[in-house]
């Protein structure tokens, strides 16, 4: 089946662009996860109604926020974190009970938190935080396969609170971790 050939394709790009990234080429691995973004959007387009296809297509645009981050190129690292944001809000939205769209959606706000803080906005990146905290308090509540991206959620407050001088909101915090 042709759809199947262009998912392993996509894939393969999105291993690429993981790849390239951990081994600092960083113009590769845009160009991998930005060939494997056309094909998952492309497949999305084709059958709306089958979800890996847009979970693969908002994993993409997340793993481009984090190339962006890393290269300090905040705007767009803004804009493909609210992409992949966008999706999964969707996904989570239609599969309610389908806890790796849920567990997604907070890493994903983690990531928009974690980029707001460093960009120097601090309340919208304690409210994202939030977000990530309330999906999984609402979706996975002592789930162990949550445990670290919540630890790191409390973690990412903690230091939130302490840069905006809250010391006891910020012992609170890391006590969670």
């Amino acid at each position: 089946d042709g759809s199947e050939y262009e998912l392993d394709l996509a894939r393969t790009q999105q291993d690429l662009g993981t790849l390239y990234l951990t081994t600092r080429q960083y113009g590769a691995a845009e160009t991998a996860y930005r060939e494997a973004l056309v094909i998952f959007q492309t497949l999305a387009g084709a059958s709306p109604l089958e979800p890996k296809y847009l979970a693969h297509t908002a994993q993409t645009h997340n793993s481009l926020g984090a190339l962006f981050r890393i290269v300090a190129q905040h705007d767009k690292a803004e804009s493909a974190y609210r992409e992949a944001l966008a999706i999964q809000k969707v996904l989570a939205e239609r599969y309610p009970n389908n806890p790796a769209y849920q567990h997604q959606l907070a890493r994903i706000y983690i990531n928009v938190g974690e980029l707001c803080n460093a960009i120097g906005r601090p309340q919208e990146a304690e409210t994202t935080l939030q977000k990530a905290m309330s999906v999984f308090d609402q979706t996975a509540p002592g789930d162990p396969s949550c445990e670290s991206d919540l630890a790191k959620c409390h973690r990412n407050l903690g230091d939130l609170f302490r840069d905006t001088g809250r010391p006891a909101l910020t012992e609170a915090a890391i006590q969670k971790a």
